[in-house]
């Protein structure tokens, strides 16, 4: 009996997502997505997106276009940009290879879907808890809308035949040329606005004009519209400045003979190229801005390839309201921005707000933890913001529908540590991102109006009275707010390290001197005239047993309060 035996081999021709990951500059607004081509070369791979959340298709297909080959290898890996995501958000990819003759045929793809892979955007704020401020900052892309509608505006018209039609008002708003590809958005489902015009060059002969080309800070390539011959070339650079007007001139025979640009700056200046073209004056058509905030943004129209002359043109507006933001526990407290008209994506918003208590940020106390927290609020209600957590590093932000709300939170208590000795005082204490900043300082009188300037040598002798203190490092009412410190337990040790393995001596414990210990002292009425803003305590020189001279190290465990009432701060009498 002879058994024969078939075995398919199944060949994959579809695009293979190995990686998606968050871009270093803009985390919340795009994604790096690396995937191998399949078995087959593709002209171009596209790409639908789906909320991980509801399963919901939310575009596609963008195109991802081969830059620096021609094709996509079957085999290789390549990487295309994912742009115009939103932050903290999970979305599912999935690709489909294609080739030249799947698109002239408007077929549905050389191949079947790839497998869906699930990715997470990033976070689009950074928050900085320092130990006398916070600073806050996010870019615009990441955080505010960026679809805006676009308002055409004609001109003059054309009706008649052998003409070339371009139409730039969509497609230059979308296409991230560079050297790496980029997946292209559909302009059926959304306009992404990334920026005004760089610059405008118009080209002319003796008759009428022949070029005009855009360029644009975020496309490598200039948008060129006219017959690609240069006569006499004129660029009018408008890096910061957006066109807020644009004159023209047509002559009888329906031609653009002139162009006139109106501009205006961040500081509200003024600039007007005159008519540039063989024309003198610029009069026929006049086309402006019909919002204050509003501003021309692509160039399209109808090219008489024969006649190298323009029959038609329209200009494509983009309204953009970048209003000021402020802090919503108090209105007077700006946030800064810095607006780059021609890359809009790089533009940025920030305050930092010292100490933490000013800008009417609420202060609080866990009765748990008895961490203080301040918290203030950005409202982005205007902007179509989505609900989204945003975590940090220490801290925690979370931006509800229409704001930021930022809290930082810092521990209350802490070791401290000074040392006194035949050597000397070397001022120390502990700082972090998220503690309150404490310091133990010595003081040369019982006054406690004096104290000793870092890195100054103290020398003590045995059984002589010093004077020590628990204090905040930024020691004024308007920082403090009202906060007051107490050290419960002080104690010293041979070592700098708070560490007691090595042998310690107890001072106080409990914020009481230790049984048949005279000599710890607490100056309470000092304490409350520097109204509990300082912890003064003293106690007399010692050395270690066996040594003639000596480092003696002092550590304090130093609390700090809201209030002067609460118990964790009340010393004992």
């Amino acid at each position: 009996m002879i058994i024969s035996r078939a075995e398919a081999i199944v060949i994959i021709n579809e695009p293979t997502i190995t990686s998606v990951t968050p871009d270093t500059d803009h985390p919340g607004e795009r994604v790096d997505l690396i995937f191998t081509a399949g078995a087959v070369t593709y002209d171009d791979v596209r790409m639908k997106l789906y909320l991980a959340s509801s399963g919901n298709l939310v575009r596609g297909k963008d195109v991802c276009e081969p830059v620096t080959s021609a094709t996509f290898v079957s085999g290789q890996s390549y990487t295309c940009i994912v742009h115009n995501l939103r932050p903290n958000t999970g979305y599912i990819a999935s690709l489909q290879g294609f080739v030249a003759a799947n698109l002239n045929a408007n077929s549905d793809g050389l191949t079947t879907s790839s497998a869906n892979f699930t990715f997470q955007t990033g976070s689009s704020f950074n928050l900085e808890c320092g130990g006398d401020f916070y600073t806050i900052d996010f870019l615009y892309d990441d955080v505010i809308s960026h679809n805006p509608q676009v308002r055409i505006a004609e001109a003059f018209t054309y009706s008649g035949n052998d003409t070339e039609h371009f139409d730039a008002q969509n497609g230059v708003q979308s296409i991230y040329a560079g050297n790496t590809p980029n997946f292209v958005i559909d302009q059926d489902e959304v306009i992404v606005f990334r920026g005004f015009p760089a610059s405008i060059s118009i080209d002319s002969n003796d008759s009428h004009i022949t070029n005009i080309v855009s360029t644009y800070d975020f496309h490598v390539t200039d948008w060129h519209h006219g017959d690609n011959t240069t006569y006499q070339l004129n660029v009018t650079d408008f890096s910061g400045q957006r066109i807020t007007g644009i004159l023209g001139e047509v002559n009888a025979e329906g031609e653009l003979t002139g162009l006139q640009f109106i501009s205006v700056d961040d500081n509200g200046n003024v600039y007007d190229t005159g008519c540039i073209g063989p024309a003198e004056n610029c009069t026929t058509f006049n086309v402006t801005q019909l919002l204050d905030d509003e501003y021309m943004v692509t160039i399209s129209g109808e090219f008489n390839r024969n006649t190298s002359s323009f029959l038609a043109l329209s200009f494509g507006w983009v309204s953009l309201d970048l209003h000021d933001y402020a802090l919503s526990g108090n209105s007077s407290c700006v946030l800064n921005k810095t607006i780059n008209w021609q890359l809009i994506e790089d533009s940025s918003f920030g305050i930092t707000v010292s100490p933490p208590s000013e800008c009417g940020s609420v202060r609080s106390i866990d009765d748990v933890t008895k961490q203080i927290n301040y918290t203030n609020n950005i409202d982005l209600s205007d902007d179509n913001s989505t609900s989204a957590p945003i975590a940090g590093v220490g801290i925690s932000i979370v931006r509800p529908q229409g704001g930021i709300n930022v809290r930082c939170t810092y521990n209350t208590s802490g070791v401290v540590d000074s040392n006194f000795s035949v050597i000397g005082e070397d001022e120390q204490y502990v700082r972090g991102t998220n503690e309150i900043p404490f310091q133990l300082r010595f003081y040369a009188d019982s006054g406690y109006t004096t104290p000793y300037a870092v890195g100054t040598l103290l020398n003590v002798l045995m059984s002589d009275r010093f004077y020590f203190a628990a204090e905040f490092k930024y020691n004024n009412p308007e920082h403090l707010g009202g906060m007051v410190i107490y050290a419960p337990e002080c104690y010293a040790t041979q070592g700098s390290s708070p560490d007691k393995s090595s042998g310690y001596l107890y001072m106080e414990k409990n914020g009481c001197k230790m049984q048949n210990d005279p000599v710890f002292q607490r100056d309470h009425a000092l304490r409350a005239e520097h109204n509990n803003t300082l912890d003064p305590l003293s106690y007399t020189a010692f050395g270690w047993q066996g040594q003639t001279s000596s480092v003696v190290y002092v550590h304090c465990i130093v609390t700090a309060c809201l209030n002067i009432l609460d118990s964790n701060c009340v010393a004992p009498s």
